[in-house]
């Protein structure tokens, strides 16, 4: 065991996160893995900027802050989140259904979609982040109302006088929130309504297209691939198997084993040295 774990106190912390019974299973759920991730982001800077480290632990500390998630590490799991959301249209309550996101963590995600230019998305978030306000939120309704008129104006639900008038505030957060969304509510385009028409592309991924008919399955084929006369696969050809032409999908069959898979999932865990 580390001392400077057992000095620091370390030692439970790292444990209820890299020593689950089923850590697959818990990251299974993006919603859930979201939330690990900022959690953890969250703990370990507030104890590589609080725990004054004794003089044989300097370098356990500095190896600490190379663990810390960055930002973007964050916002790559958020945008997964979005991403999900675009291909099932998918509200943020149908998202969170079974892992609730708090009101912070909701408005990163607002933050994550109106940076991609998804505006209806960022606005949504920003509205569920408003109804789990609590006292205990450090995101303030005055943030959330900067951001609300900004994602509803850039999608088109809010004319330019309505957006001028809002930017410069007479009236208090709450009374001015309450203003918008009832305009809002009535608005074209209808921004807290998502759109049912999708690409081809997110039909396919939602399983709602089957045009396999028997002549087009008939022009699909499987082979012993050399990928084109590459010398590493010329004595040894993959299974290459064509699953759909428009979009092509090509299935590779057996590339790797059962061992080498077992291997890549080991070496991919995070190691932490207790």
């Amino acid at each position: 065991m580390n001392p400077c774990l057992q000095s620091s106190g370390l030692q439970n912390f790292l444990l209820s996160y890299f020593d689950p019974e089923d850590p697959e299973e818990i990251i299974r759920d993006p919603v859930a893995a979201y939330k690990l991730l900022r959690r953890l982001r969250n703990d370990l800077i507030h104890i590589v900027e609080n725990i004054h480290p004794s003089l044989q632990c300097v370098e356990y500390h500095d190896e600490l802050k190379t663990k810390i998630p960055q930002r973007e590490n964050l916002n790559g799991a958020a945008s997964g989140l979005i991403r999900l959301q675009e291909i099932y249209r998918l509200y943020p309550e149908d998202i969170t259904s079974e892992t609730s996101l708090n009101a912070d963590e909701a408005y990163h995600v607002g933050l994550v979609a109106y940076n991609e230019d998804k505006f209806q998305h960022a606005f949504l978030w920003f509205l569920h982040s408003l109804n789990r306000l609590t006292a205990y939120s450090s995101t303030m309704e005055e943030e959330l109302l900067h951001y609300f008129i900004f994602s509803a104006y850039d999608f088109g639900s809010l004319p330019e006088t309505f957006y001028l008038g809002e930017l410069n505030p007479t009236n208090e957060v709450r009374l001015r929130l309450n203003r918008l969304l009832h305009f809002l509510r009535t608005s074209n385009p209808d921004i807290f309504t998502l759109n049912i028409q999708s690409s081809k592309y997110e039909r396919l991924c939602r399983g709602e297209i089957d045009e396999r008919t028997t002549r087009r399955q008939r022009a699909l084929s499987c082979r012993y691939s050399t990928g084109g006369g590459n010398p590493r696969l010329m004595y040894a050809p993959v299974k290459e198997e064509v699953e759909w032409d428009e979009p092509r999908i090509i299935r590779y069959h057996i590339i790797i084993s059962d061992r080498e898979i077992e291997i890549l999932k080991n070496i991919s865990r995070p190691l932490v040295n207790i």
